[in-house]
């Protein structure tokens, strides 16, 4: 790795080589084996913590539609329980009254149907409601609390990976040429 600098044709590759020299002295990485474990490491940490973001906004976004349907079906339950009532026992006032409430009543059942495929068709409470927006709130405040951290790793890994190619372009015609010279 002293020689790189001297394999340089122009000042700007001989600047390039020499931050990324400073660079890996800094980080304590002394070969390319120890570069390339850490360039390995920090793209597994970048991946990992990306990831499990991504997992907690989605998961916010079907607790959200959840929360959202719950108040749907609270606010329409009056009318769809309305049907069993004695007065629409008969079919024309039944029919007269679904006709008059066509869009709550469908608009409820939707609702109905989310919740029960959400919740795995187990009953729901104004209990279970509360502990999704709890739920909401605690990965709200993972997410604002990692999602800088996402961008301080994908930036440590690309630093790496940039300092991983400015080396190879300078060992890789010394490693063919020393490879030929084997032959």
């Amino acid at each position: 790795m002293n020689n790189l600098p001297s394999r340089s044709k122009s000042l700007r590759h001989v600047q390039e080589a020499s931050q990324a020299l400073i660079d890996l002295q800094e980080m304590g990485i002394t070969n390319a084996d120890e570069l390339d474990e850490k360039v390995q490491e920090s793209s597994t940490a970048y991946d990992e913590l990306k990831d499990r973001v991504k997992d907690n906004e989605a998961r916010v976004k079907k607790l959200e539609e959840a929360i959202k349907q719950a108040a749907i079906y609270k606010k329409y339950l009056p009318i769809k329980q309305a049907l069993n009532e004695p007065r629409l026992h008969f079919e024309k006032a039944r029919k007269k009254y679904e006709a008059e409430h066509d869009s709550e009543l469908t608009l409820f059942k939707a609702a109905q149907g989310v919740l029960k495929k959400f919740n795995h068709g187990k009953q729901w409470t104004d209990t279970t409601v509360a502990d999704w927006k709890e739920e909401v709130a605690e990965l709200k405040a993972k997410v604002a609390e990692e999602s800088p951290k996402v961008k301080t790793a994908r930036d440590e890994m690309l630093k790496l990976r940039d300092i991983q190619g400015t080396l190879e372009s300078y060992l890789k015609p010394r490693r063919e040429r020393n490879h030929e010279q084997e032959r």
